[in-house]
């Protein structure tokens, strides 16, 4: 079949270009029979023969636009040789009349076009009533192709006219004569659909597609004859004359595909600034909601949302003044979806959202930042009609996708340092109920992400009125509240103001704060009971700690104002609020479940306490922290604490002793140290006893730039403290000889340390003598050791590999392990770990005789030590 259709059409075009050999033969040949000296009659007759090539069924649009070229072509010929020779050989008056007497329509129908064109070239001819003749006459061919392709080839030979700027026609004559060809393709064009069986539908659909560019050349040539006018005056005709007529024909042909398509190359073809006019989006409007029913409106509707959006961003990149209204322009859309849902219940709930997306554009994009007022309330409309359409129809995920596609276009139009974010929040009570009625967790949280985050660059803090409508969004599940927390946090760092103005309103505004805090702890803490369960990694007391931080932050800002200039604001400030705001703080740190979190912030918030002068408040904590600290507590937590603790108090030792407070200092400092001694590891209580020392002692430096003896340093106290360690160590049989000298290592160093600093009726030559004689005595045992090992390895060195023996940039921790500088691999060799742990302590000792003996040369009393 297909190889037959192949052989016809090839006929078909021997057929044309014999004809066309023939035709530019005759035309070139003077004639000696015909008085014109012309053979252009005997050319018709090759004219027909040709043309009823075009007559003929063809399989497909496409082949019969091979064949239309091909006689394009030829009549050009004819054309051109007919205003070539008018007046010389013959008058086209006569020949247009000759034409009218062929026999084959469609054949005459060309040539009289070629005809009346070659009239239109010349002035003395009339030319509307031409136009009008040529129009009228293709009302006689009704088969779709043939009649689409000889309107076609009108529009084409008549360009020059719908171009002329002389005049010669009207341009509202050009405009009705475009319009009138336009509604007549279009129905030619629909009337191929039907044309054939119905079998052959979707081949049908093809051939239309394959046509569509000659219904929309149309619309081109209507273009560029609006282009002939100024701009206002094209508008107007447009306005008026045009597109009411193109709409009326999309309306009233009711055929899906071609009210789409012409919709489309409207706005393809048209200039963006016409489809910006208030009355033509009207127009618009109105129409789209006269369409078929299963004519896809809400692409349509898009594409002139963008239009105007684009004209918007042309007219700022040009710096002219936009006349476009985007609250005018809102309202008109939103009464447009209003009434499209009351007149189109049909319409699938997606269609909507796709056209809310870019309203959302055009609002953020046409309405100015500084009415954020009118914007919110546009904002608000449109989640106001999500919300209603949301309650008859089942969130699906293609639903929930195009949301996302909601939430993306506020995103992508918001300037930086915004304010609109926070308030479609806490000011659009519609926004506020679709995020919490959404079906999509991404939604809520990426929304109240970009909330957060802007509110966050605007560093203002949030009022205690807008927290509940904040935090309601993380109360919907045990999921949310896990999975959300570092959300959460950023909320809680806003609760207090970044800046600190001091004014008279100080105290007002702390107070605000404070309430605000309170509100976060007691909803923190209904969560904790709520889901306890269900918190297994902790994210409640990550909550918990982010409040406390919270806290700590507004207590800053208070000690601020204490060491400003206005301290005067401060002495006027409500203690009782203060206290308040401890004992607030307080309760929220013993509700974190990890001890040495929640200790370490009790040590913390005592430190805050002093700097506020907070005596009894500080005091408390201090007891809290004693009492909790157990047996059951985690060693190496204990030891942290502890230490942490003993640095606060040595760091605020003078302060105590100042404000007359020694004695509870003294309480405090002997219970940390009884803590100290309860440790079961050796190396982390020497170290923790030995940094209590310093609870007892200042080293205080005089006007010649020397160390002097202070008064108030208790030499008693830490000889007690040392000497009980050593006699701990040495009575307990489970202590190692490396684990005593480790120690004893750390307690000369520390006995010599306050030796030199003035303590000389406690740390006499005699004491330091008996712990140097201690410390050697046992080193002579790691010695043994050693040597024992070196032999061992001696032995066995023909069957192991060469030992590192090296101890160069090691040195022993805290906790009497080995430490490099470098970060060295340690050889996992348990003896050759022994072996260098014992050399670093050799090299301690060696370390503190060269310091003694270096000593002794500036102070005799060195030279009495036996080291």
């Amino acid at each position: 079949m297909q190889n037959n259709s192949d052989l016809i059409k090839q006929d078909s075009f021997t057929i044309i270009r014999q004809q066309k050999v023939l035709i530019v033969r005759l035309l070139n040949e003077i004639s000696v029979i015909n008085n014109n000296g012309s053979n252009l009659i005997e050319s018709f007759k090759h004219f027909n023969i040709l043309l009823l090539e075009l007559k003929k069924e063809s399989d497909s649009p496409k082949e019969y636009y091979e064949l239309y070229i091909e006689v394009y072509d030829v009549l050009t010929i004819l054309l051109n040789y007919l205003k070539a020779n008018h007046l010389k050989l013959f008058h086209l008056t006569d020949i247009y009349e000759l034409i009218q007497y062929s026999n084959n329509l469609v054949p005459r129908l060309y040539l009289l076009i070629t005809c009346g064109v070659a009239m239109l070239g010349f002035n003395t001819f009339p030319h509307i009533e031409i136009l009008k003749d040529m129009i009228e006459m293709l009302n006689g061919v009704q088969h779709p192709i043939k009649g689409m392709f000889l309107r076609y080839y009108l529009l084409q030979r008549c360009k020059f006219i719908f171009n002329d700027e002389k005049k010669a026609v009207s341009n509202e004559f050009k405009i009705d004569f475009l319009i009138a060809n336009f509604i007549e393709m279009n129905k030619l064009w629909i009337r191929l659909q039907y044309q054939g069986q119905l079998r052959e539908k979707s081949s049908k659909l093809k051939e239309r597609k394959e046509v569509e560019l000659l219904i929309g050349y149309n619309l081109v040539q209507l273009t560029e004859v609006l282009d002939l006018e100024e701009h206002n005056l094209s508008l107007k005709l447009y306005r008026e004359n045009t597109l009411p007529r193109i709409l009326k024909q999309v309306i009233s042909c009711r055929d899906i595909i071609s009210q789409e398509y012409l919709l489309d190359i409207l706005f393809q073809i048209f200039p963006e600034s016409y489809h910006c006019d208030l009355t033509c989006i009207d127009l618009y409007l109105s129409s789209f909601l006269k369409l078929t029913p299963k004519t896809n409106i809400s692409k349509s509707v898009v594409t002139l949302i963008d239009q105007i959006i684009s004209q918007a961003d042309q007219n700022k990149e040009e710096n002219h003044k936009s006349t476009l209204d985007g609250g005018i322009l809102f309202d008109k859309f939103l009464k447009f979806l209003k009434y499209l849902n009351e007149e189109r219940p049909d319409l699938p709930f997606k269609d909507f959202i796709v056209i809310l997306s870019p309203l959302i554009s055009l609002v953020l994009k046409l309405i100015d930042p500084e009415s954020l007022k009118l914007r919110l309330d546009c904002l608000d409309a449109v989640f106001s009609f999500i919300n209603f359409k949301k309650r008859d129809y089942a969130i699906t995920d293609e639903i929930n996708f195009l949301l996302k596609r909601v939430f993306f276009s506020i995103k992508d139009f918001i300037e930086p340092d915004s304010s609109l974010p926070y308030s479609l929040l806490v000011e659009c009570p519609n926004v506020d109920e679709f995020l919490l009625n959404s079906g999509s967790d991404f939604i809520r949280y990426e929304m109240l992400d970009m909330i957060i985050k802007y509110r966050i660059q605007d560093k203002s803090q949030i009022p205690l009125k807008d927290l509940s409508r904040l935090l309601k969004h993380f109360e919907t599940n045990s999921y949310t509240i896990m999975s959300k927390s570092e959300l959460v946090f950023k909320i809680f760092y806003m609760l207090v103001d970044s800046k600190v103005i001091i004014s008279s309103s100080f105290e007002q505004s702390i107070t605000d704060q404070f309430e605000s805090l309170q509100y976060c702890k007691n909803w923190v803490l209904n969560l904790k009971i709520k889901y306890a369960k269900a918190d297994q990694k902790g994210k409640i007391d990550f909550l918990t700690n982010g409040l406390v931080s919270q806290y700590w932050r507004l207590l800053k800002k208070i000690i601020t104002l204490r060491k400003s200039k206005q301290k005067k604001i401060f002495e006027k400030f409500d203690k009782t609020l203060l206290k308040q705001i401890f004992k607030n703080l307080g309760g929220l740190i013993f509700e974190v479940n990890h001890k040495k979190k929640m200790l370490s912030s009790l040590v913390l918030s005592v430190d805050l306490a002093i700097q506020l002068n907070l005596h009894n408040v500080a005091f408390d904590f201090l007891e809290s922290i004693l009492n909790e600290i157990n047996q059951n507590f985690d060693i190496n937590d204990k030891y942290n604490v502890l230490l942490l603790l003993i640095e606060f108090l040595q760091k605020d030792r003078q302060y105590f002793i100042k404000n007359s407070l020694q004695d509870k200092f003294e309480q405090i400092c002997v219970k940390v140290t009884v803590k100290s001694f309860e440790m079961n590891d050796v190396f982390l209580k020497s170290t923790l006893l030995l940094t209590c020392t310093h609870l007892w002692w200042t080293s205080d430096i005089d006007e010649n730039n020397a160390l002097k003896y202070n008064n108030e340093n208790n030499g008693k106290r830490i000889h007690e403290i040392m000497n009980k360690l050593i006699q701990q160590i040495t009575s307990n049989s489970l202590v190692t000889n490396y684990q005593l000298c480790f120690v004893l290592i750390q307690l000369l160093n520390k006995a010599i340390y306050y030796f030199i600093h003035g303590e000389i009726e406690f740390f006499t030559i005699q004491y330091l003598n008996n712990i140097v004689k201690l410390l050697k005595n046992n080193l002579k045992f790691l010695e043994r050791e050693n040597r024992l090992y070196l032999e061992q390895i001696q032995i066995v060195q023909e069957d192991t590999p060469d030992k590192d023996f090296s101890i160069d940039d090691l040195f022993l921790n805290f906790d009497g392990e080995i430490a490099s500088t470098e970060d060295k691999e340690v050889d996992p060799d348990v003896n050759l770990i022994n072996f260098k742990k014992n050399l670093l302590l050799f090299d301690s000792f060696e370390n503190i005789k060269t310091y003694v003996l270096e000593q002794g040369s500036l102070d005799e009393r060195f030279n009495l030590l036996t080291i």
